[in-house]
């Protein structure tokens, strides 16, 4: 095995003191110039009574390559697709149209990835209720051109997609999931996952498809440490399963859960002990045992946090992780909100009443804080604007204003309320940009990773291992949906809290390759290349932080 070692000057002038710990995020969508309202698929309300209303996606990256990131947003009736251009003044400029990423349908998710390896974020958009999905290709400037014959499945009530590079080529897979029964009806189908291979070219090939039914996120994380990109299938009515990767790309039943109604994750390391835990939100009622888990229906025992015990096994420690209760819970986050050196947690939540009998409309969005051990606290009704009561579906985490904390994007479904004769009372969904404003926050560091081949150009699977003289974090390169959506998580963000340096940085390669620096200064963003490459630094003033 070759290591590489760098070493960067550190950065004077840094702030330092004691932290206070209060998070505090700002909704800053009107000043920030997000002025849409998300547009319902009225149409097909009546006929399909759920899945329209489990819509809303988004993906945050940097389209344009300027080191700013921007937000793809998805719409669900006949207005286009929006894709808002960061002006890297606090604003955003909706450009969608003219730039080829302005399509109309009925769109569930999206994904962003350099899935041809040219260096820039390419989309994928699900439809909803047929095949021929869309993929976007960015010409490197930010403007798009569509194909709608590389992906024909799922083809009905389809739900989230996912990249990854599943046999270690370089290149980027994809999954796709489906919300659907096995038979049944109209309306239903078999919910596989289907998997698409990655030939070059721009070209794709299914592969393999895992029977399920109920799919709501196709997640790629790397379960079990072996190197290889495993597949967590979310999913409602107690089908929530993983599968592990056999070391070649094909997918084999892994293990299962019992939380009842999968809906949202996220896949982080909140006890920094360098593997990945898993997060999922379902439905809670505080009025119901917990510990009665309902097989079939709408089950309200809560989320789940299933703690890693380091080789793909899981233990359950939700209650004592303080993470149960989120309402109706839908997209979730990890993310260092306020740089101490540990992962907290966000997630959003709603259902219409005109559903259900429980009160899930009007329920507050949940922000978990981490105490540095994954026990959290829930503190979204003292943290400013964090507590939004829009009927959450997808959110995504990142630095919009490149100031070094994680900011929050919410995508909100409308409140519908039906009426007679077969229509809809339908009031829109406003988005919500929340700008993390917490004072005292820590310090902190960015890692970014260009590979060549035989690695993706961004590195996706490797693994961002940070140490400090206190505690190690580890942080894996991915483009996996939350639920909908993701944000730039081929960004690795590490919080510092007083530390003025990280002793090393590490960067493990699937195949097995390292590269490392030593002796990084805090508050600014590195590049690491994958091995036989050479490493840069853009050093960031920390009074504009």
């Amino acid at each position: 095995m070759k290591s590489y070692r760098f070493i960067l000057l550190p950065l004077i002038g840094l702030l330092f003191g004691q932290l206070a710990h209060a998070l505090e995020f700002t909704d800053v969508t009107a000043a920030a110039g997000i002025d849409h309202v998300f547009d319902q698929d009225v149409a097909n309300l009546d006929s399909d009574l759920e899945h329209p209303v489990m819509t809303g996606g988004a993906v945050a990256e940097d389209f344009n390559g300027d080191g700013w990131i921007d937000l793809f947003v998805l719409q669900g009736g006949t207005s286009p697709n929006l894709l808002y251009i960061n002006q890297q003044d606090g604003t955003f400029v909706e450009e969608a149209v003219s730039r080829g990423a302005g399509q109309t349908g009925r769109h569930t998710a999206a994904c962003g990835a350099d899935y041809d390896s040219d260096g820039d974020i390419d989309l994928m958009v699900v439809n909803a209720v047929t095949g021929g999905h869309l993929l976007l290709t960015n010409d490197g400037t930010g403007h798009f051109s569509l194909d709608t014959t590389q992906f024909p499945e799922p083809v009905m009530r389809n739900s989230s997609a996912s990249w990854a590079d599943v046999n270690g080529d370089g290149l980027l897979d994809l999954a796709v999931g489906a919300w659907n029964d096995v038979g049944g009806g109209e309306l239903r189908q078999e919910g596989d996952i289907s998997i698409y291979r990655n030939q070059g070219a721009g070209s794709f090939a299914a592969y393999q498809k895992l029977a399920g039914r109920w799919n709501y996120v196709p997640h790629f994380a790397d379960l079990n440490g072996d190197g290889w990109v495993d597949l967590l299938a979310v999913a409602d009515f107690n089908q929530t399963k993983w599968y592990f990767n056999n070391g070649s790309g094909v997918f084999l039943p892994g293990g299962s859960s019992d939380i009842e109604n999968g809906m949202g994750v996220a896949t982080g390391d909140p006890d920094n002990d360098g593997d990945l835990d898993i997060f999922m939100t379902a439905i809670r009622d505080e009025n119901v045992d917990p510990s009665v888990i309902q097989t079939g229906g709408t089950g309200t025992s809560g989320n789940r946090f299933l703690r890693n015990t380091g080789d793909g096994e899981f233990v359950d420690e939700t209650t004592s992780a303080g993470v149960r209760d989120g309402y109706w819970g839908w997209g979730a986050v990890f993310g260092d909100f306020d740089n101490d050196g540990d992962e907290d947690l966000y997630h959003v939540n709603g259902w219409p009443a005109y559903i259900v009998d429980e009160p899930y409309a009007g329920t507050p969005s949940v922000l978990f804080q981490n105490d540095g051990s994954a026990v959290f606290s829930e503190v979204a009704a003292s943290s400013g604007d964090a507590a939004d009561t829009g009927q959450g579906r997808c959110v995504v985490s990142f630095d919009y204003d490149n100031d070094g904390d994680l900011d929050l994007f919410i995508v909100n479904n409308s409140e519908v309320e039906p009426l007679t004769g077969g229509n809809f009372n339908v009031n829109p969904g406003q988005p919500v940009l929340l700008r993390n404003d917490t004072l005292n926050a820590g310090n902190w560091l960015k890692v970014r990773v260009e590979g060549s081949a035989p690695y993706h150009s961004h590195g996706m699977g490797a693994r961002i291992h940070c140490s400090l003289p206190s505690k190690n974090q580890m942080r894996e390169i991915n483009a996996s949906s939350n639920y909908n959506g993701h944000g730039p998580y081929r960004i690795a963000h590490f919080g510092a809290g007083t530390d003025l340096e990280f002793d090393r940085v590490r960067v493990a390669f699937p195949g097995g390759q390292e590269v490392w620096m030593d002796d990084v200064a805090v508050n600014q963003e590195i590049v690491i290349h994958s091995p036989k490459a050479t490493a840069t630094a853009t050093q960031v003033d920390p009074a504009d932080s």
